[in-house]
């Protein structure tokens, strides 16, 4: 079951849907031999979906720039890329706080994809494996060193308060 971000707007789900679609299709080159496959991509691109959407909402936090821009080392993202050509509804002067939690989620289903039904067909293996260089090189590496940033954050601040506490 894919966890839609409640939080996330609509308009900004369907304009990656619909570009995951394209960029699934024609980049990757990856579709579906039958129903399992269809259900497993399905259930995928809903996840990556939800976690671009995350990205799009927290973008100058996690890649240190305000949207759309790009940090040079994620020029390269195809992914990154695609979250850089939606339309933002978000004020500028909302201020949106981005909790451990959520990045630990999204790491989380990021990293645990289930591509099982994909194995035997060795031209989707390969796009398969291309969609997962993607996910892992970009995604995956923003938003571990932003759990990492957080934690640490988080340490300090707790250290802080035990120092002002002690006698």
């Amino acid at each position: 079951k894919v966890e839609v971000d409640m939080d996330s707007d609509p308009n900004l789900q369907d304009q990656l849907s619909l570009a995951l679609a394209l960029q699934m299709e024609e980049t990757f080159k990856l579709g579906y031999c039958g129903e399992k496959q269809m259900k497993q991509l399905k259930k995928n691109v809903g996840h990556l979906n939800n976690s671009l959407c995350f990205f799009q909402k927290h973008w100058k936090s996690l890649l240190g720039c305000q949207f759309p821009e790009m940090p040079p080392q994620y020029n390269e993202s195809i992914l990154l890329g695609t979250v850089a050509l939606t339309s933002r509804d978000l004020k500028s002067s909302k201020k949106v706080n981005i909790s451990q939690s959520k990045v630990e989620h999204h790491l989380n289903t990021l990293q645990r994809l289930q591509w099982d039904h994909f194995a035997s067909n060795k031209e989707l293996r390969q796009s398969v494996a291309g969609v997962m260089s993607e996910v892992e090189k970009f995604l995956v590496k923003v938003l571990s060193l932003k759990n990492d940033e957080l934690k640490k954050d988080r340490t300090a601040r707790r250290d802080h308060v035990l120092l002002r506490m002690r006698p």
